[in-house]
């Protein structure tokens, strides 16, 4: 019986372990506390501002990932936030490098601290430049009355 005793704990210590490893891997981005208001996280605009996002890089002219925000933090899913935000900047990055490394463009990927790409809002006049924009996770966007009067809304 000892010896069955002592793999349980060593299973028990190693899942310990293994649970540890996973959860520094998650990036302790985002408090973890039940309470914490999550709309602290928002611009004066009341759009969420991702911890990674130090602005959009200035325009050049280059192929540059868009990402379109929204208001709202309905749909919260922990530290990545509301819908639109879910893995920035690394599904943004990674895009990028993949469609630099098979096709002859030279997309944007990093300037310094800006990495990604572009954040924008529907209304934004700036979403212009990007010729394909990306929106995730729609259910938790709700459109504003300016967007819904200059027919952009189709509900």
């Amino acid at each position: 019986m000892p010896l069955r005793t002592d793999r349980t704990v060593l299973a028990v210590a190693a899942l310990a372990l293994a649970a540890g490893v996973a959860d520094a891997q998650r990036g302790g981005r985002f408090p973890r506390t039940r309470n914490f208001d999550m709309s602290a996280l928002a611009d004066p605009d009341g759009f969420y501002t991702p911890p990674d996002w130090h602005g959009n890089p200035p325009y050049d002219g280059r192929f540059t990932f868009a990402r379109i925000k929204y208001r709202g933090f309905g749909y919260m899913s922990g530290r990545e936030g509301p819908g639109w935000s879910h893995d920035y900047p690394d599904a943004d990055v990674h895009l990028m490098k993949i469609m630099r490394e098979i096709t002859v463009m030279r997309p944007f990927t990093n300037l310094g601290n800006m990495i990604g790409g572009a954040i924008v809002a529907l209304d934004d006049p700036a979403l212009m430049k990007y010729p394909i924009a990306y929106l995730s996770e729609p259910g938790g966007w709700f459109p504003t009355s300016a967007i819904k009067s200059r027919g952009r809304c189709v509900n």
